[in-house]
């Protein structure tokens, strides 16, 4: 037996790695994915999937078994889905799949004109938003444009 395929033998087959072919991009990539084993697959510590505006990592060990993140996961300029409302994937318990807790980190969020003197009032308001779709407001960096809050699963109103 060549050592080609008995790496081959290591990975996971093709029918367990997740489906993606929306320009979104992983973490770790879906190169990386691709070479794992099945063991490795149902484990993957930070998984992250992102974009130009928004990033999603999913806290503890996820198992990306088969999961089509094209379906599950909705990504836009401050806006995240996922298992959205109207998919064809229903939303599985809290806890398991995608929908449990993650770090959501929303980019090109400028500061509008009429906060430019009052940051901490606007840190009040995203706070007051984070609280009503049932997040933890984590913090606002108006440098880097960037918004940050934290999920305990999607189970909840709409970002």
């Amino acid at each position: 037996m060549s050592s080609q395929s008995s790496v081959r033998d290591f990975l996971a087959p093709e029918s367990l790695l997740p489906k993606l072919t929306k320009d979104y991009y992983t973490e770790p990539s879906m190169l990386r994915i691709s070479r794992m084993s099945e063991d490795e697959l149902c484990c993957v510590e930070n998984f992250s999937i992102y974009n130009e505006d928004v990033k999603v990592t999913f806290e503890t060990e996820t198992d990306v078994r088969g999961l089509d993140l094209d379906e599950i996961v909705h990504l836009g300029h401050r806006a995240v889905e996922v298992y959205p409302e109207n998919g064809k994937i229903a939303i599985p318990q809290a806890g398991t799949g995608l929908n449990k807790a993650a770090i959501i980190e929303f980019f090109k969020w400028a500061l509008p004109k009429k906060y430019e003197n009052d940051i901490d009032g606007y840190i009040l308001k995203l706070k007051s938003w984070a609280t009503s779709i049932d997040a933890q407001f984590k913090f606002y960096d108006p440098e880097r444009e960037m918004v940050c809050i934290r999920v305990n699963n999607f189970n909840m109103k709409s970002l």
